[in-house]
C-alpha cells in the first residue's frame, strides 16, 4: 500500500513514531513505578505527536530529509 499524498504521509508517520515513543515510555514508567501512568502518557503522547507533526511538515523539508 504506497501513500501518494504528502500529508497522508507525515500523519502516518508522525503516529508511528507517537505510538512507539508511548510504548517505550510507558514500560519505563511501569519499570519505576510512577503515579498516574494513564495520565502521564496521554499528555506526554498528545506533545510528542504535536512536536512531530511540526518536525515533519517544516523541519524535516527545510533540512532536505
Amino acid at each position: 500500500m504506497a501513500v501518494k499524498s504528502p500529508i497522508a504521509r507525515i500523519l502516518i508517520r508522525s503516529l508511528a513514531t507517537t505510538v512507539l515513543f508511548v510504548v517505550l515510555y510507558g514500560i519505563y514508567l511501569t519499570i519505576g513505578r510512577q503515579p498516574d501512568i494513564p495520565m502521564t502518557l496521554a499528555a506526554t503522547g498528545a506533545f510528542y505527536f504535536a512536536a512531530a507533526l511540526v518536525m515533519e511538515r517544516f523541519v524535516f523539508p527545510r533540512l532536505g530529509l
